[in-house]
């Protein structure tokens, strides 16, 4: 073990997060790279000093080690004063910079006032261009920023040997090569045979937007193929052949469910990130020369296109199809070559060596003023959304759902995003429902993360069964998706009206809520086909209880089970009350809250209704309204046998304070119907 420990601080600037969850290869190499550096046996201590210019990201705390937020007046301030502010408070033995521009800019002067190294990390073709105003990917300006950087330097790390080739003559004072880097994870080798090909990529890029190009126009037409990255809202409309699914919080697991990674490229970046995730899954990877440029032995992993234009995909695949054996030949010898060289672990160790050996060779140089002018601008892109208010406050840190839950979530509104050209902002976080709600001026997106799958397939189906009423409105459905091993969404159209809850005339408020429960229960049987059996999961019992009123209930609800041979089957929404149904001037009321609905009993709905409303002191007329148009008996012992089901639910397995308060008022009144109205009560 090493008694002295290297302090590296780490300033990154990337729109490639979002949260904590890396979206290109930039971002990747940024977190995995100092996670392992901080956690692993180094004797090193990272910070990061991060201005993240995502718009759709948001600060969060869910960091492996120390990461303080920048602002863009931080950033770009003429006299860096902040910066050099917050460097000098780290007291780093390694000032690490990735931008180009900002090493140009005032790089060395912020190391030399804390007296450390400079490390020039310097991004691959592949990665982000200088944060000037003068470059763009490729260019001439952006090419004379960087060389700047290089000259400035005391060290240099580089992906590749020819980039450390370039970097040497550019007249760099040491050169170290540190390659992208993957995670070796536990996975079948050869992947899913049936399952489909995937390429998972930023595509927001033009670069890996002519690759999925390639793939659209090459894939055979019985293979399906998932994308998994962010991409432009139009993408999708330009690529029939390709499902887009947006970013995954759990990228690996999303790949274990492949039968091949596809990498269509043409241009030559180095080593590709998104090639080393197919490997780290076990994947065969398919993919041009181009595009495994960098990596060893490339066809002891993967099936090589030789064919301008990958004309040649359709064999490829077949081969993989018909010979499962090489296909997961294939998967372990990436798997292997991640595990022997290029995991994190021995990315960081090379990375830390580098570190050690760097010295102090450039102490007091300067670009001159004409190269300090090319980089002191933001680009115009980037000072447009900083103009418009549209970067995230770093000030803010966290919503109530936390680190992994706050990805998956902000992964699902990317994905809605992207499928329906949207901009959607937070305005719920239902934690007791395991939901998360979004709006746009005309949308709302909904992101389940309780029981994701089922709530999403239950809304949908419902929404389309209630749609069959001619008397109601719902929600229109504007697009639904899933996010492997994750979370769920359903973005319907958004209704204008006012919550029942905020009626003036509560009164005729419950009366309209008897209406609409009894035209959702009058739904044709044709209308409920596919909808799932309605049910609340029940974990624990009230007889246990410690309440004496609770554990009374539990055996008045014991007793009473036989009311169960008296359940009848119609639409059941599930979650019906006041805050569910809106109103408004043209005249037909509104049902939202479709996630717990099914076929069951419609008493269940009744019993949701007299929980939430029964205090309110309009239960008879809510009655009345909803006998009037069904006309159908309801035994109402039957009813209290459902709230005190109801009750039990929301007292063990509901976490929503709203429901479990409405519970613990009905309690007396639901013990009352099942005891004859003399309940006789436990001491405690």
């Amino acid at each position: 073990m090493r008694t002295t420990r290297m302090r590296v601080l780490v300033i990154c600037a990337t729109d490639g997060f979002l949260r904590s969850l890396p979206l290109n290869a930039a971002a990747t190499r940024a977190l995995e790279l100092n996670r392992y550096l901080a956690e692993g046996d180094h004797g090193v201590e990272v910070s990061m000093l991060l201005y993240d210019h995502n718009p759709a990201s948001t600060p969060t705390s869910a960091w492996p080690f120390p990461v303080q937020y920048l602002t863009h007046d931080d950033y770009f301030a003429p006299d860096h004063a902040r910066l050099a502010d917050l460097v000098r408070e780290a007291r780093p033995d390694v000032l690490v910079i990735s931008d180009s521009a900002l090493l140009t800019r005032c790089g060395r002067q912020l190391a030399d006032a804390a007296a450390c190294t400079l490390v020039y990390d310097m991004p691959g073709p592949e990665q982000s261009p200088p944060l000037a105003r003068t470059s763009t990917p490729g260019s001439a300006q952006g090419r004379t920023v960087q060389g700047a950087a290089i000259r400035l330097a005391d060290a240099v790390l580089t992906l590749t040997g020819s980039e450390a080739r370039r970097a040497s003559d550019a007249s760099a004072a040491q050169v170290h090569i540190v390659p992208q880097g993957a995670i070796p994870s536990s996975a079948v080798p050869g992947g899913s045979p049936g399952g489909p090909v995937v390429l998972a990529a930023d595509c927001t890029t033009e670069a890996n937007q002519a690759a999925l190009r390639v793939l659209n126009d090459r894939l055979p037409a019985e293979v399906s193929a998932i994308v998994y990255g962010r991409h432009p809202a139009l993408l999708q409309l330009q690529l029939p052949a390709l499902t887009l699914r947006g970013p995954v919080p759990d990228l690996h697991a999303a790949l274990t469910a492949a039968s091949a990674g596809i990498a269509p490229h043409t241009d030559t970046p180095g080593i590709r990130a998104q090639v080393l995730a197919y490997m780290a899954a076990g994947l065969p990877v398919v993919a041009t020369r181009q595009a495994l440029a960098g990596l060893p032995k490339p066809t002891s992993f993967a099936l090589i296109s030789e064919v301008d234009g990958m004309a040649d995909l359709p064999d490829l695949l077949a081969v993989l199809r018909k010979d499962p054996g090489h296909a997961r030949e294939l998967g372990r010898n990436g798997r292997r070559l991640i595990s022997s060289g290029l995991s994190w672990g021995h990315i960081a160790g090379r990375a830390a060596s580098a570190y050690r050996a760097v010295r102090p060779s450039r102490r007091g140089t300067r670009a001159d003023g004409a190269l300090r002018a090319l980089a002191e601008d933001p680009p115009a892109w980037l000072s447009a959304l900083h103009d418009e208010g549209r970067l995230p406050c770093p000030h803010t840190v966290d919503t109530p759902l936390e680190a992994e839950g706050a990805v998956a979530v902000d992964c699902a509104r990317e994905a809605a995003s992207a499928a329906l050209d949207a901009r959607f902002v937070l305005t719920t976080t239902q934690e007791g429902e395991g939901a998360a709600v979004f709006h746009s001026p005309r949308q709302v997106l909904t992101v389940f993360t309780a029981w994701p799958r089922d709530r999403a397939q239950r809304a949908l189906i419902g929404l389309r069964a209630a749609a069959n009423c001619g008397h109601l409105a719902v929600p229109r459905i504007l697009g639904h998706g899933h996010l492997p091993a994750s979370v769920s969404w359903v973005a319907t159209s958004r209704l204008r009206g006012t919550p029942l809850t905020e009626a003036e005339d509560q009164k005729a408020a419950h009366v309209l809520l008897g209406k609409v429960a009894a035209r959702l229960h009058g739904l044709p049987r044709t209308a409920l086909e596919g909808l799932p059996r309605f049910g609340r999961p029940l974990s624990g019992t009230l007889a246990s209880d410690s309440s004496p009123f609770h554990r009374h209930l539990g055996h008045a609800l014991e007793r009473a089970d036989r009311n169960r041979a008296d359940c009848t089957v119609a639409f059941v929404h599930g979650n019906l009350h006041a805050s569910t149904v809106l109103t408004n001037s043209r005249g037909r009321p509104q049902v939202t809250g479709f996630s717990r609905s099914g076929v069951g009993c419609p008493d269940e709905d009744l019993a949701t209704l007299y929980i939430h409303h029964a205090s309110a002191g309009h239960w008879g007329e809510l009655w009345g309204a909803y006998q009037e148009i069904t006309g159908r008996a309801v035994d109402l012992d039957h009813v209290a046998w459902h709230a005190a089901r109801y009750i039990q639910w929301a007292h063990h397995g509901s976490t929503d304070p709203a429901t479990r308060e409405a519970a613990a008022r009905a309690v007396l009144e639901i013990l009352a119907f099942l005891t004859d109205g003399e309940p006789r009560m436990e001491r405690a």
